[in-house]
């Protein structure tokens, strides 16, 4: 059975898994639980791991270009 704890950042719920799993199963799992709630609102995945990976490969491949800050 997938294992994690939820957290709320910014008002939004998070879940955090204690291992690594497949975007897939976690959907699975997500899905499975929201349908035993009869809960229809939607969801989203973000797999943060890759995301960090994606923006540090940017930051490394294109040092010249500043994120813009408000």
């Amino acid at each position: 059975m997938t294992s994690f704890q939820t957290e709320f950042i910014s008002g939004k719920k998070i879940a955090i898994f204690n291992q690594q799993y497949g975007n897939e199963e976690i959907a699975r799992v997500i899905a499975l639980g929201k349908m035993q709630k009869d809960d229809e609102d939607p969801f989203a995945l973000v797999n943060l791991k890759l995301l960090i990976d994606r923006y540090n490969e940017w930051k490394r491949e294109f040092p010249q270009i500043q994120v813009h800050k408000h």
